[in-house]
């Protein structure tokens, strides 16, 4: 079973017509038909009935047409999430944090992150400066909030706070 298949049963199912149905498609009347007979042979089951007068589905096209409409929607919606998450507009971000971040730094970002990027989860974690550069370097947190600079040239860092040597952290590959 094929999703173009699946598609082109909708449109069928839709337009009860297999020339309009095939011209919705940008298809010929003939691959529309041999699509629909992979599709049913793969099923086992009749979905259409069809004589020189008219176009129907069975009661099992009737059963099917519902669950290929659900089954195409989260194959689009999967499309969708995967773009927003290769934009960075939803995923996950893992935050490693310590006590004047928690005070200082993440009310502010936070409410603002839920404000720019609603579908990105974020998710914390305290942790000292030496494990927040440990937990970097290994892929576990994406953002460090630390103490003072790191000492290498693995991170990036830019600074939060003036009073208190307080830096964000991020490997040099991260945007």
């Amino acid at each position: 079973m094929e999703l173009r298949h699946l598609v082109s049963f909708l449109a069928l199912a839709e337009e009860l017509h297999f020339g309009r149905a095939a011209q919705r498609l940008h298809l010929t009347q003939p691959s529309l038909s041999a699509q629909l007979q992979k599709l049913e042979k793969s099923l086992g089951v009749q979905l259409v009935a069809r004589n020189s007068h008219e176009v129907k589905l069975t009661p099992a096209g009737r059963e099917f047409e519902g669950q290929a409409r659900l089954i195409v929607a989260q194959v689009g919606r999967a499309a969708e999430i995967t773009k927003a998450a290769a934009t960075g507009r939803s995923g996950s971000l893992n935050v490693g944090y310590n006590l004047p971040a928690s005070r200082h730094v993440l009310p502010d970002a936070l409410a603002r992150m839920a404000r720019e990027h609603p579908d990105v989860t974020v998710s914390l974690w305290e942790k000292r400066t030496g494990p927040q550069l440990a937990a970097l370097s290994e892929g576990t947190l994406d953002v460090g909030l630390v103490y003072g600079h790191p000492h290498t040239a693995d991170f990036r860092y830019r600074p939060l706070l003036q009073r208190i040597p307080l830096v964000a952290v991020v490997g040099r590959g991260h945007r």
